[in-house]
């Protein structure tokens, strides 16, 4: 009995690799220093450049239209999902607690529209495009999209998001402080996505994204597709349901909602976001189907 309870015990423990948690840390640190510093470098040489203009907004336009067209459809398949065909959706809950919702869907477009995460992107959007602290690449708005380079940037930004995830995990003041809050949903609904704190935006979500657009130099539409990629996955991964295309996700070793769910269950597994290539590298990856209380558990 006792080795089953310590066997049990185990299997809820990542066995992650030896240099995994130092690495992590490091990049952090070398990513919000080389940030920051960019960023400072950049508004002195405007203050210093009496010629400087600000750059055409139409990109930004674009970019911050697309993020919106993402939502727009997020919220529209949640509807759909969650009112129109809940009762046949039942069967695909990622998990087998009973679904309560504590607020009508009309409330929880509100509050997600509310969402710190979504006010500070905008800002972060629109300042870095109009003072021109984004490589010139991105403000090629004539080339069509690339979308090898849509491909790359979700690589990327996805490494820098699993490097800060593990950090917030790793230090537990840094923790408390930025990512706790986030982690009260145990069992994540898809409008929780965006339901964190600054601190955790600002970590989470615009380092990894800055360091990603310092390292991948594209054109507009590649960077406008990037964000509207990056804006619908992360909703969907908070998804209570699982989707239909998740198997054909998997197959590419994309992160589903249910790989995600295991994240907010455990806590300690699928730090990534956008794939579970790094979780594996790392050893933190744990497949939903041998967690108990998840609809796909499998007793092997």
């Amino acid at each position: 009995m006792d080795n089953m309870a310590a066997s049990t015990k185990q299997s809820h423990r990542p066995n992650p690799a030896f240099w995994l948690k130092p690495v992590c840390v490091a990049v952090c640190s070398l990513s919000m220093i080389y940030c920051t510093g960019h960023i400072a470098l950049g508004i002195q040489h405007i203050r210093a450049d009496k010629n400087w203009k600000y750059p055409n907004p139409d990109g930004l336009l674009c970019g911050l239209a697309g993020a919106g067209i993402g939502q727009i459809c997020c919220v529209a398949y949640q509807y759909l999902r969650r009112q129109v065909l809940l009762k046949s959706s039942s069967k695909k809950l990622i998990q087998l607690r009973k679904l309560e919702y504590s607020r009508s869907f009309v409330q929880d477009v509100l509050a997600h529209m509310q969402r710190v995460e979504l006010f500070l992107l905008v800002p972060y959007l629109s300042l870095t495009w109009m003072f021109s602290l984004m490589p010139e690449s991105y403000y090629d708005i004539e080339s069509p999209c690339n979308f090898f380079h849509v491909l790359v940037q979700l690589l990327v930004v996805d490494f820098f998001t699993y490097v800060f995830h593990v950090g917030e995990h790793t230090i537990s003041r840094w923790y408390i402080l930025t990512h706790k809050a986030h982690h009260k949903f145990t069992n994540p609904q898809l409008f929780n996505a965006f339901d964190a704190t600054l601190l955790d935006t600002i970590f989470l979500i615009l380092f990894p994204l800055y360091s990603t657009a310092q390292l991948c130099h594209v054109n507009c539409w590649s960077y406008i597709v990037f964000g509207f990629a990056y804006s619908v996955h992360f909703m969907l991964i908070h998804s209570e349901f699982e989707h239909d295309f998740d198997p054909i996700l998997k197959a590419f070793y994309v992160n589903t909602a249910a790989d995600h769910h295991v994240h907010h269950k455990l806590f300690l597994f699928n730090y990534g976001h956008f794939f579970t290539i790094y979780d594996r590298i790392g050893g933190t990856y744990k497949c939903p189907k041998s967690v108990k209380g998840f609809s796909m558990f499998e007793d092997n």
